[in-house]
Order: C-alpha cells, then structure tokens, then sequence
C-alpha cells in the first residue's frame, strides 16, 4: 500500500468518527431528564464525565425533592 493510499484510508475514517453522534452533545434539558433518573451514588459518578454532565448532576441534586415521611 501506498502512503497516499494510506494517508486517504486515516482520513476517511476520521470523517466517520465525525459523524457519529456523542452523548457530550445532548442538550441540557435532555441531560437533567436522563441524570434524574439516577440514584445519588450514579449522579454523581455521571457528574465527572464533563463539564455539561457535572452541570446537569449539580441541578438536578439541587432541585427541590418532598421530603421522606417518617412513621
């Protein structure tokens, strides 16, 4: 093989690679929906993904939750 030919094969893949959809990519609003679902213990594993997801974790902890009753 060629290094042209090789050169053409890295490059294609790559522009695959760039298609492919990413989780980092999902909105804000879709983040706190799929993080609230989580138990505390994944909130927060979840949260040190990036930036965004710690965001989403750190809200979705905050939001006001009804309290446990105690019988």
């Amino acid at each position: 093989m060629s290094k042209d030919s090789i050169g053409f094969l890295e490059s294609k893949n790559q522009s695959k690679e760039e298609d492919k959809p990413s989780f980092a990519d999902l909105t804000l609003c879709l983040l706190e929906v799929i993080i609230s679902q989580l138990v505390l213990k994944d909130n927060i594993l979840g949260s040190a993904v990036c930036k965004t997801w710690r965001e989403a974790g750190l809200y979705v902890r905050k939001v006001d939750k009804p309290p446990w009753l105690m019988c």
